[in-house]
């Protein structure tokens, strides 16, 4: 329990750590519902990083919970940012889903070779489809690190073109439409 509380503590210290930059200064001249490209940054780089340290923790001890939080986490986690900004599915995600496929693919083939009967026909096999998943987990990984602020991007954008606004003059009361296309 005492791990699960330190990973606890890390992600709230490591969310509570935003960059300040000039995204994420509100502006009152900007309509609501702006999502900011340091927010995703920030939670996709903090879940990853606090996902990594709970595998760290769980390596070596019987810390089962914080394995299974951290697995999780490194697989969710990198995505994080996207799901702030409204995107269900990244190019990071499919890339470590399809790594997880074939690093499981190779971890049975070799797993399928007799251990003490002699030696695996085909280790290679085995090697290149584990070294070909992790690299693509990897870069799933960094995908969507990297890419998390510019997911933001879109959806700023559908804000910014329709704002709706209250008027009110000398003689008439309603609404004003703005609208970008």
């Amino acid at each position: 329990m005492r791990y699960l509380s330190s990973v606890a503590v890390a992600l709230v210290t490591t969310i509570g750590i935003a960059p300040a930059s000039a995204e994420t200064i509100i502006d009152p001249n900007e309509p609501d519902g702006l999502k900011s490209p340091a927010t995703a940054m920030t939670l996709s780089l903090g879940t990853t990083a606090v996902s990594w340290a709970a595998l760290g923790l769980a390596i070596g001890g019987d810390h089962h919970v914080v394995g299974t939080v951290g697995m999780l986490g490194a697989y969710f986690g990198p995505s994080a940012g996207h799901l702030y900004a409204g995107q269900a599915f990244t190019r990071g995600f499919a890339a470590r889903t399809l790594g997880g496929v074939a690093t499981l693919a190779g971890l049975g083939h070799a797993m399928s070779c007799p251990l003490f009967s002699g030696p695996c026909d085909r280790p290679a096999l085995s090697t290149a489809l584990i070294s070909a998943g992790i690299a693509a987990m990897a870069f799933g990984t960094v995908d969507d690190i990297v890419r998390a602020p510019a997911s933001v991007r879109p959806h700023n954008a559908r804000i910014r073109a329709l704002a709706v606004a209250p008027t009110v003059t000398q003689d008439h009361v309603g609404l004003v439409a703005r609208g970008s296309f």
